[in-house]
């Protein structure tokens, strides 16, 4: 409690900016656009943030039922009616509004593009590793063929040489016939 009287206890709200966009998965709500453009109501909301956390903390250490927590929630409850407050008055401006609502179409199409433009950049590394495989297999097709190529075809190597007589079938000391007085 002391911390927070004492502004000791600090939660930064995110400053919705084009970085903050591109982190973000989700488009920019409507509170954190007027916040941005409106300073009373990035201060009140920052105070519900800080008063939020404080209950939170109390509701963990203490439990719901501590003196303490029961004080912190009307704290929270009070802050988060003059976010409310305010977020209505800022509303009711309709330059605000409009530019609440170009704030957060641009962050709903950002986050869009982004999104589309991961899923590009995956399918192109899907392609590529697909690209990458059809090579290898190429490759080792190629290879198959050079072997089945570069083999020597044993049986039909022996069968030339047996009908060429280079290479002697049968036995080595075979007998030696004469037909009309040649040896054959």
């Amino acid at each position: 409690m002391n911390e927070m009287a004492k502004g000791e206890l600090v939660i930064a709200t995110p400053a919705p900016s084009d970085d903050f966009v591109e982190k973000c998965q989700t488009p920019l709500s409507e509170i954190d656009s007027f916040a941005s453009m409106d300073e009373v109501l990035a201060h009140l909301q920052n105070e519900f943030l800080n008063a939020k956390a404080y209950h939170e903390r109390l509701v963990r250490e203490n439990g719901a039922d501590d003196a303490m927590t029961e004080v912190a929630a009307d704290m929270m409850d009070s802050a988060w009616c003059a976010m409310q407050t305010r977020l209505m008055e800022v509303r009711a401006s309709r330059e605000m509004m409009a530019k609440a609502q170009n704030m957060m179409r641009a962050s709903a199409r950002k986050i869009k593009e982004n999104k589309e433009e991961k899923e590009k950049k995956k399918a192109l590394a899907l392609a590529h590793k697909m690209q990458m495989l059809q090579h290898v297999k190429n490759m080792k097709r190629a290879q198959n063929i050079r072997k089945e190529r570069d083999k020597i075809p044993f049986f039909e190597v022996v069968f030339l040489l047996m009908m060429f007589k280079l290479l002697p079938a049968g036995l080595h000391n075979r007998p030696q016939y004469q037909y009309a007085g040649h040896a054959a």
